[in-house]
């Protein structure tokens, strides 16, 4: 099988107005290209301003979290794209 073309970089940010869930942005498509930044400075804003698409994962307002681990945030936005693209195949 050959890998498809990547059609789309689709950024992870907290400065997303989109989140993860909502629809109709977070509809993954094959070729997808999914982009996280570092855990203290996230993206800069120039990878943000070339993405076809921001993402935001939500997360309940508590005052002693901050953020999400990098390795947490990966697997979250992963596996919403492989389950989206199971679900359509």
């Amino acid at each position: 099988d050959k890998w498809p073309e990547p059609k789309r970089l689709v950024s992870f940010t907290t400065k997303a107005d989109y989140l993860l869930f909502d629809e109709p942005g977070a509809t993954f498509r094959d070729g997808d290209v999914l982009l996280f930044g570092a855990e203290d400075a996230g993206l800069p804003e120039h990878i943000r301003a070339q993405s076809d698409l921001c993402l935001r994962i939500p997360m309940e307002e508590q005052p002693h979290v901050r953020s999400l681990n990098l390795s947490v945030s990966v697997a979250v936005g992963v596996f919403e794209a492989v389950r989206q693209s199971k679900q359509n195949n």
